[in-house]
C-alpha cells in the first residue's frame, strides 16, 4: 500500500483557537473602528434634523452636536 507523504505532514499553521493567526490579522486589518455611542447619536441627528423642532436644531447646532 503506497501512501503519498502529504497525507502524513500537516501543513504548518500558527493556530489561536481555531482560526490561524493571518485570518486574525487580516479581519484586524479590514475591519472598520468601532463605532461609539456618540458616533451613532451624531449620525441620527444628521439624518433626522429636520425632523426635529427649531428650536431643538438651533440648541444642538449651539452646541456643535449637529452642522
Amino acid at each position: 500500500m503506497n501512501m503519498s507523504v502529504t497525507q502524513f505532514v500537516q501543513a504548518p499553521a500558527i493556530v489561536t483557537g481555531s482560526r490561524s493567526l493571518w485570518h486574525e490579522i487580516i479581519d484586524t486589518v479590514i475591519e472598520e473602528p468601532r463605532r461609539t455611542a456618540a458616533d451613532e447619536i451624531a449620525e441620527y441627528l444628521a439624518r433626522h434634523q429636520h425632523d426635529l423642532s427649531p428650536t431643538l436644531r438651533i440648541e444642538l447646532e449651539r452646541r456643535h452636536v449637529c452642522v
